[in-house]
């Protein structure tokens, strides 16, 4: 290490006043000047700050990307279909509504089953059966609610069939990227 990176770490320790940042300073020295690390991996360890994620955290994270990729497969399989079928757009309104009501509905049947428990999410089992049952259940249940409100003839088969799929296909690739 040379003898100006020593002298900055030294003026950034000295910055702090207590006895304890003096101690970091010290300690940081003493490893970065071990003979166990070469310049490379102590000048990396110094500079790459680590991203840590609470592990009550990693529920919320995996239900946002749920959430985020339900609403974009209902956006892409009304427009994709509509656009391939009548080359108009169609009114996305509906489907906005349609996409958030689903991931409402996936992420509360998810929460009270366990589905976002840091231990569920990183089993060696995969929860394929797991995902395909949870999401024909809230089709089910925005089929049964686009009935009770009256809203069923705002959507278009092909689109809903469309968004089915996408949805799922999505859930699965989220599933696996993370």
């Amino acid at each position: 290490m040379s003898l100006v990176a020593k002298r900055d770490l030294l003026d950034e320790t000295s910055v702090y006043s207590d006895d304890s940042a003096a101690a970091l300073g010290t300690l940081q020295q003493q490893t970065l000047s071990s003979p166990h690390l070469p310049d490379a991996q102590a000048a990396a360890l110094q500079k790459s700050p680590s991203l840590q994620i609470p592990c009550a955290a990693i529920g919320a994270i995996f239900a946002a990307a749920d959430a985020g990729f339900m609403v974009l497969a209902s956006l892409l399989g009304a427009e994709g279909y509509q656009l391939f079928v009548s080359g108009a757009p169609w009114n996305l309104d509906f489907h906005v509504g349609a996409g958030i009501a689903a991931a409402v509905i996936y992420l509360l049947l998810g929460r009270s089953s366990g589905f976002y428990q840091a231990a569920a999410l990183f089993s060696a089992r995969r929860n394929s059966s797991r995902i395909v049952w949870q999401w024909l259940l809230t089709s089910l249940l925005l089929a049964l609610l686009a009935f009770l409100l009256k809203i069923g003839s705002e959507f278009s088969r092909g689109s809903i069939i469309c968004f089915a799929v996408l949805a799922l296909a999505s859930l699965f690739a989220s599933r696996n990227l993370m």
